[in-house]
């Protein structure tokens, strides 16, 4: 058994060297997208699902998410329900020699209802790979049902050295080998700041978050069942890769020798500051990596934070809050001895009162919320911030992290900020 495992870990160090990275230019039609020319300055917009489709002819260029996506947007039945492409869903963005190299801005937004059903295929998830320099951020997958064989994730099928950040999928992930809840195989690239919680299953490499890890992992944690011969619930193979300030909950079903509650199978690299539910996974002490702790101590600020924890090398920069609040000055909350650590990274809902309101911007805006209008929307009438060199307010256009403002709304509202 082992031998065979050294065997397929080799497999994957070579194919996971093998796969190109180039991509074709071509000029974007007008009506191929709702506005933009592609450019870093201005993104194609992408507001239905035939505009999601047309990146695919774009590799390399430049996108912004206009709103949520689901079963309910333009070109749903033709290109991402049931009945897609013959049954088998949406065709992945990126695959084989033809890489997804450019930036994907999701603003906070959601891509809903996904389904993918490709169980011959590689390269399976809503973008199939992601080459180096490909970033995708600030982007959510919700509800989806994807299958495929082997490099399936909800988000990401094969991350190439490309970077995901702030971003989460939820659903149900199906393949064979390399099987993520959010990424299948992170091959030298990064994630961060991500979440999975859909169940997970396949046969080798299987993992609530990413299947396997050559890359970098940082604050990320995964919730969902994972199921599979090699399997964890955060990771099913480190390989060389580096983990750290991560967790796992969810229950993991696998082999006595290669599941784990965080990570399942370890062949080099390192897992530090990370955790996993020694009760809710059913590994009590079985995993590649980290620390595990009861119910009550994932759920107690103190695991994170005091320096006395055994497991803990650096304190998490997390803040307890109560229930219903976020702070996005820190990258965790927790409502302290009620929940798990949740990131805090894609909205900010604030209370305002018909009238003026003062409000103070987070630190961390998104790439698409830095103006007052990517960032309020419609939801004020008007907005004014103290200028201390002319000494008088002023109506601004762009926002500054940690600068307070006054903002003007009709009535009484609840304000979902994007950050």
């Amino acid at each position: 058994m082992r031998k065979m495992l050294r065997s397929m870990i080799l497999l994957v160090v070579i194919l996971g060297s093998a796969v190109p990275q180039w991509s074709t230019v071509v000029v974007a039609d007008p009506g191929d997208f709702a506005g933009g020319d592609g450019s870093a300055g201005n993104p194609y917009q992408v507001a239905d699902w035939s505009h999601l489709d047309n990146v695919r002819d774009h590799l390399g260029d430049h996108f912004v998410l206009l709103n949520d996506l689901d079963s309910s947007t333009d070109g749903y039945a033709e290109l991402a329900g049931t009945g897609a492409n013959s049954e088998h869903g949406w065709q992945p963005i990126g695959a084989d020699s033809s890489p997804f190299t450019g930036r994907l801005d999701g603003q906070g937004y959601e891509i809903g209802d996904l389904f993918i059903n490709r169980g011959d295929e590689d390269f399976i998830g809503l973008v199939g790979l992601l080459g180096g320099g490909g970033v995708i951020e600030d982007l959510g997958v919700a509800g989806a049902s994807v299958t495929g064989r082997t490099a399936v994730g909800g988000l990401v099928g094969y991350c190439n050295g490309g970077t995901v950040s702030n971003c989460y999928a939820t659903g149900i992930v199906t393949g064979v080998f390399w099987v993520g809840g959010l990424v299948g195989y992170c091959n030298g690239g990064t994630v961060s700041n991500c979440y999975a919680t859909g169940s997970v299953t396949g046969i080798n490499y299987v993992g609530g978050l990413l299947g396997i890890c050559s890359g970098t992992v940082s604050n990320c944690y995964a919730t969902g069942s994972v199921t599979g011969d090699v399997a964890g619930g955060l990771v099913g193979l480190c390989n060389g890769g580096t983990v750290s300030n991560c967790y796992a909950t969810g229950s993991v079903t696998g082999e006595i020798a290669t599941a784990g509650g965080l990570v399942g199978l370890y062949n080099g690299g390192t897992v530090s500051n990370s955790f996993w539910d020694t009760q809710t996974s059913g590994m009590g002490s079985s995993s590649g990596g980290g620390t595990g702790k009861t119910t009550a101590q994932m759920q107690d600020i103190a695991t994170f934070t005091n320096s006395s924890t055994t497991g803990l090398d650096c304190p998490w920069n997390m803040l307890a809050v109560v229930p219903g609040v976020t702070n996005p000055y820190y990258t965790w909350n927790i409502v302290d001895n009620q929940t798990y650590p949740f990131l805090t990274f894609h909205e900010v809902q604030i209370e305002v009162k018909a009238g003026w309101n003062m409000v103070s911007v987070p630190a961390g805006l998104s790439g698409g919320s830095s103006t007052v209008a990517e960032f309020f929307g419609d939801e004020i009438v008007a907005i004014y911030t103290w200028d201390p060199e002319s000494k008088s307010y002023i109506a601004p256009t762009i926002l500054e992290p940690y600068r307070g403002y006054w903002i003007a709304v009709t009535e009484d509202k609840t304000i979902t900020l994007h950050v």
